[in-house]
């Protein structure tokens, strides 16, 4: 979840309302939540606590059934903070980048057009009349800030696009060059047994897998299937040289010692089972291209980062921790109608 700091625009479609309403007297929308370039501009409070409102809700109406009601004050991933912390840091984070994206979008020839900005404020305004009253208080939501979100994220999204394709990735197909095999896998970890409980196998259960996937080290026997012997089969693609996160590494060396059409010796597994393996191609073209596409698309990622990094380094960018700390996540929201 963390991973998507920018709140997609179409997400305005939803309807809120609050769960037990309390106003959003306690923040001066005027105040500066943070002051850039030494005082030259502000953010202000009012929409930093309206785009952190707005992502409250998001998350609140998508994940809070399985999260739970505690959800903003519990540690989810471990870093000890608490949700609430963990995401105002993301919302904070974000809008330094929009920020700068915006602020340079003349460089990269970016500009709405005057359609485009009339339909952001038919969208805002159309925001505005979807959720209750209580909603857009608890929000802090007014036009100008839901007009100003909306044209942050479709600028900042188009200077963010100018400048992954004005970078020049330099992963070759060698780079990129992916081993195929098929592989028959064979479980010894647990068996479930005819009443439906699963248990630990027996030893004889986990020779009896062994001696099933030896079946399989005939080239003949594995061109049957693994339907033929009971075992899972399947294909796998990787990178010679590569760390494989994925698939266990007693396989992937077995891998590297045949040539096509080759099957391989039983290969066990500790605490997995038994795998076979045939490999199928030593240069496997569709999946070389996918490999070559993903590594430059990491490169051009990793090109748009270090320019945002840049721009971090030469603007300073203070956050007010005192205005800030009163933006909180105590009051829920909830998708309207939901407890009608």
């Amino acid at each position: 979840m963390r991973s998507g700091k920018r709140i997609a625009a179409a997400a305005l479609a939803v309807a809120l309302a609050v769960g037990m309403f309390s106003g959003c007297g306690r923040i001066d929308a005027d105040a500066a939540a943070v002051t850039v370039a030494d005082g030259e501009d502000t953010v202000t409070l009012g929409y930093a606590n309206f785009v952190a409102k707005y992502t409250q809700a998001v998350y609140e109406t998508t994940y809070g059934s399985s999260l739970g009601e505690d959800m903003w004050s519990r540690d989810l991933y471990g870093n000890g903070n608490t949700f609430e912390e963990d995401v105002k840091s993301d919302v904070m984070d974000s809008l330094q980048e929009q920020y700068l994206l915006v602020h340079h979008a003349s460089d990269y020839g970016v500009e709405l057009t005057e359609e485009e900005k009339s339909a952001i404020e038919t969208a805002a305004s159309q925001f505005l009349a979807d959720n209750t009253e209580k909603a857009i208080e608890q929000m802090g939501a007014t036009q100008e800030y839901v007009e100003q979100m909306l044209t942050w994220q479709t600028i900042s999204g188009r200077v963010s696009e100018a400048i992954r394709q004005q970078a020049q990735p330099t992963a070759t197909e060698e780079d990129a060059r992916m081993r195929t095999f098929t592989y028959v896998f064979f479980n010894t970890a647990s068996i479930t047994d005819d009443n439906g409980e699963t248990r630990a196998m027996t030893d004889e259960e986990k020779e009896e897998q062994r001696e099933l996937a030896q079946l399989l080290t005939d080239p003949a026997n594995f061109n049957l299937g693994a339907s033929s012997v009971g075992g899972t089969m399947d294909t796998y693609s990787y990178h010679p040289g590569d760390e494989d996160e994925t698939m266990a590494p007693e396989v992937i060396e077995a891998a590297d010692a045949l040539s096509e059409g080759q099957v391989s010796p039983v290969i066990e597994v500790e605490d997995q089972g038994f795998y076979v393996i045939r490999l199928d191609s030593d240069y496997d073209q569709e999946a070389s291209a996918e490999k070559l596409e993903s590594l430059q698309e990491e490169q051009r990622d990793d090109y748009l980062q270090t320019t945002l990094d840049g721009w971090k380094e030469e603007t300073s960018w203070k956050v007010n921790d005192s205005q800030w700390a009163k933006v909180t996540f105590d009051v829920p929201f909830t998708a309207a109608g939901a407890e009608e």
